[in-house]
C-alpha cells in the first residue's frame, strides 16, 4: 500500500502543476536568492534568466521548464553554427532517472540521431561550464543552473538557442520528442547580446525550403492536374491533335518543374533530416518523382493504336497518373505542413485546388451529359465510352 501510495503521489502532484507565470530574474533556492540581469519567456512552457559579464565573457543562466511526465526531460543548449538548429547543438538536459535520482547531464546532438542513436551523455561540450551545473525539480518544474564560458577568439554578436522537452529516458539516453511542426517552432531562439533580448530565429534554409515548396507546388501540383484536364476534357472536342500537344506540353513542363524542385528537396535532406515526417515527406516526394519519370517515358514507348497491347498500356498509363495526382496532393499538404511561414502559400494552392475539383466536376457532368444524349441518339456510339481515346 505504502509503495502505491509512493507512486501515485508523485503523479498527482505532477497533474495540479501550476504555469510558469511570468518570467522572473530572481528566484530563492535553498534560502539564497540568486538573481540575473535579464529573463525572458522562451515559449509557453520554459523560461531562460541570464547575467552576461563582458569581461570574464561568461554568462550566467538559469532555465526553467515545464516537464510533460513526471519521468519527462527538458533541456537549453547552444548552437555554435550559423543558425539554431538541434542538429549539431550541445545541450544540458535535466531528468529524474530510473533510480529516482535527479541528474543534469550534458549532451552533444550529432548528426546520428537522425538514424534513430539515441545521444548518450558526455564527460564534456562545447558548452565550456564554469564549474558544475546543478538542477532542482519541484512540481513538475525543471531549473537548470549554469554558468557558461563563452569563445574569446570571436566576436559574439547572438547566441543560437536550443531548448526542448521529451517524455522520459532510457538509460541516461532522452527519448525522442513530438516532431509536430507547431511544436518544432517553439524550439529555437536567438540571443542577441547588444540589445539583450531573446528574438525569434528563422527556420535553418528557410529561403530554401520555401523555393521547393513554391516550385513543387506550380510544377507537380498544378501543371500535371491541368494537363490530365486537358487530356480527359479538351480531347473530345478537339478535331485533331491540339489537346494532345497541349497535355504533353503541360505535362512536360511539370516534369521539368518537379524536378527542379526534387534536386532542392535533395540538398535540403542533406543538411537535416530533421523529423520523422520529414524523411516520410522525402520519401513520397522521391516515389512522385520516378513515377512521373515513367509516365514520361510512357509517352516515348506509346504503342499505336491498333497494337494489341494498347489497352495495357492505357491502363497502366491512366492508372499511374491518377495515383501519382493523389501522391502529390498528400505530399503538397505535408510539405505546407512542415514549412514555417506557409499559410499565404498554403491557402492559394487550396483555392487553386478549389476551383479545379468544381471546373473538373462540372467538366464531367457535362462529357457524361453528351455522351449520353449521342448514346440515345446514335447506336452507333453505344461501344463508345467518355474514356475513350479514339483520338490519339
Amino acid at each position: 500500500m505504502i509503495q502505491l501510495l509512493n507512486s501515485v503521489i508523485p503523479i498527482l502532484v505532477f497533474f495540479t502543476t501550476p504555469a510558469l507565470g511570468a518570467c522572473t530574474a530572481s528566484i530563492l533556492l535553498n534560502g539564497n536568492t540568486r538573481t540575473y540581469s535579464s529573463c525572458s519567456s522562451l515559449n509557453s512552457w520554459s523560461q531562460l534568466s541570464w547575467t552576461f559579464d563582458p569581461s570574464a565573457r561568461t554568462m550566467d543562466t538559469m532555465f526553467r521548464a515545464l516537464l510533460t511526465s513526471p519521468s519527462g526531460w527538458v533541456g537549453w543548449g547552444i548552437n555554435s553554427g550559423s543558425t539554431a538548429a538541434m542538429l549539431g547543438s550541445n545541450v544540458l538536459l535535466g531528468f529524474t532517472d530510473s533510480s529516482n535520482v535527479i541528474r543534469v547531464a550534458q549532451y552533444s546532438l550529432t548528426p546520428q540521431i537522425l538514424r534513430g542513436t539515441l545521444p548518450s551523455p558526455a564527460s564534456s561540450t562545447e558548452l565550456r561550464l564554469v564549474g558544475s551545473s546543478f538542477i532542482d525539480i519541484s512540481s513538475g518544474v525543471v531549473t537548470i543552473f549554469a554558468k557558461l564560458s563563452l569563445p574569446t577568439n570571436q566576436s559574439i554578436s547572438r547566441i543560437n538557442l536550443v531548448f526542448c522537452r521529451g517524455p522520459g529516458t532510457r538509460n541516461l539516453s532522452p527519448l525522442p520528442h513530438t516532431t509536430d511542426a507547431s511544436f518544432l517552432r517553439q524550439t529555437t531562439a536567438v540571443l542577441d547580446m547588444s540589445s539583450n533580448r531573446i528574438l525569434r530565429a528563422q527556420a535553418p534554409h528557410q529561403s530554401l525550403k520555401l523555393q521547393h515548396g513554391i516550385i513543387n507546388a506550380v510544377g507537380w501540383g498544378i501543371f500535371l492536374p491541368l494537363g490530365v484536364m486537358v487530356a480527359r476534357y479538351v480531347r473530345p472536342y478537339s478535331h485533331r491533335r491540339e489537346w494532345f500537344f497541349g497535355h504533353v506540353g503541360l505535362q512536360c513542363t511539370g516534369y521539368l518543374l518537379g524536378v527542379v524542385g526534387w534536386g532542392i528537396g535533395l540538398k535540403l535532406a542533406s543538411y537535416s533530416g530533421e523529423s520523422a515526417a520529414s524523411q516520410v515527406h522525402q520519401n513520397v516526394g522521391t516515389a512522385i518523382f520516378v513515377f512521373a519519370t515513367l509516365q514520361v517515358l510512357s509517352l516515348v514507348f506509346r504503342p499505336e493504336k491498333e497494337h494489341k497491347i494498347r489497352p495495357y498500356w492505357k491502363i497502366y498509363h491512366h492508372g499511374l497518373g491518377y495515383l501519382t495526382l493523389v501522391l502529390i496532393f498528400t505530399n503538397i499538404y505535408k510539405g505546407f505542413k512542415l514549412l514555417q511561414g506557409s499559410r499565404t502559400l498554403k491557402n492559394l494552392y487550396t483555392a487553386f485546388l478549389v476551383i479545379a475539383v468544381l471546373a473538373t466536376a462540372g467538366l464531367e457532368a457535362y462529357r457524361w451529359y453528351v455522351y449520353l444524349e449521342k448514346k440515345s441518339k446514335r447506336p452507333a456510339y453505344a461501344s463508345e465510352s467518355p474514356t475513350s481515346d479514339s483520338k490519339i
